[in-house]
């Protein structure tokens, strides 16, 4: 299911794809760089068609919340939720380099999560986010956010966010 549009700030909002093909090159070139996926359970190598297939197939799924992150009218990322009783599960990721380290990762999370907690009717009262141990930007993010660790193991931490 694709999420409704969420305003971060002046130049930064979060919706539904606007223009497939756009969306679809976009995903395919950071799943073609190794740098972009590194902390990521993506292969590399997609292809425009499976992209193209993924990207429609998710755009139907009642279990999941996607967002596509524009900033200065820019496809820059996306962010996930999903669904699963009254807990949620997030996953983002800033797919244009020059866009690393500005803190819009954070920004779109916090409006996610504010988004999340204050619609009754999902009833989520705990989301979980979960990143690699060596993603340290991604670790950031998530602490910034407010998320508390909960777990870790050898390649995987995860956090915890609490409805207050």
């Amino acid at each position: 299911m694709l999420g409704q549009k969420l305003i971060v700030d002046q130049e930064t909002y979060l919706g539904p794809i606007e223009n497939l093909e756009q969306t679809t090159e976009a995903f395919v070139k950071w799943f073609n760089d190794p740098k972009i996926i590194e902390h990521m359970s993506v292969k590399l190598g997609r292809t425009t068609a499976e992209e193209t297939e993924r990207l429609q197939r998710i755009s139907g799924d009642d279990s999941r919340i996607d967002w596509i992150i524009y900033h200065n009218h820019q496809l820059i990322g996306c962010i996930t939720l999903k669904l699963n009783e009254s807990i949620g599960e997030v996953g983002y990721e800033i797919g244009e380099r020059n866009c690393w380290g500005k803190g819009i990762a954070t920004a779109c999370l916090k409006k996610v999560m504010e988004w999340v907690f204050d619609n009754t009717s999902l009833d989520i009262r705990t989301v979980e986010g979960k990143c690699s141990v060596n993603n340290v930007g991604s670790r950031k993010v998530l602490e910034k956010c407010g998320f508390e660790q909960k777990s870790i193991d050898d390649n995987q931490i995860v956090y915890e966010l609490e409805k207050k």
